[in-house]
């Protein structure tokens, strides 16, 4: 079945010095994926199964949710995915940018929620009361041996997203987005 996401990207140049810090660290690291324009950087509030009607019916009942936010990025975080994970099947670890989990952002989160209930589509992921907001920056293929510096540009301060919708691709990434606000 079809996998889709309702997404918040990244104000542009935010997204740029998340683009560069994650080519740094895939230098550094072995990684499966890091950001680039197959793989833009992102906030998701919600991925989702459906087939197309659905996610046409999802993503218009989605767009209740606002068009820009403004978000807080609140540090790095790196995460071990066991094997067997819905993202990657082979595990890895995650490494990614926190982000405060506002009111607002939740009041979107619980909106694109119900509007993917309401559509038949299957969410996935973190949702609900598990929803955690926060950027991927890499998915390395194992926890990085060596240190990882801190790029204060793309992990730390006030950042403004704006909703889109797309295909969800490898590693929660989203190769082909199909709209914006």
């Amino acid at each position: 079945m079809p996998r889709y996401g309702v997404i918040l990207l990244l104000e542009p140049a935010v997204a740029d010095a998340s683009i560069a810090y994650s080519a740094a660290l895939a230098a550094a690291h072995p990684t499966f994926m890091a950001l680039g324009p197959d793989a833009p950087p992102h906030l998701t509030l919600l991925h989702a199964a459906c087939e197309p009607a659905q996610a046409a019916e999802w993503w218009s009942a989605a767009q209740r949710a606002g068009d820009t936010f403004d978000v807080e990025r609140a540090g790095l975080v790196l995460e071990e995915v066991p094997v067997g994970n819905e993202y990657s099947p082979d595990g890895g670890v995650t490494c990614g940018v926190n982000i405060i989990r506002s009111a607002a952002l939740n009041h979107a989160h619980e909106i694109v929620l119900a509007a993917a209930r309401e559509a038949g589509a299957r969410p996935m992921g973190a949702a609900g009361d598990r929803f955690r907001p926060h950027i991927t920056l890499n998915f390395f293929r194992s926890f990085p041996t060596g240190p990882i510096p801190f790029a204060a540009p793309a992990v730390s301060g006030p950042a403004t997203v704006r909703l889109a919708f797309g295909e969800l691709g490898p590693f929660g990434t989203f190769p082909r987005i199909l709209e914006t606000r």
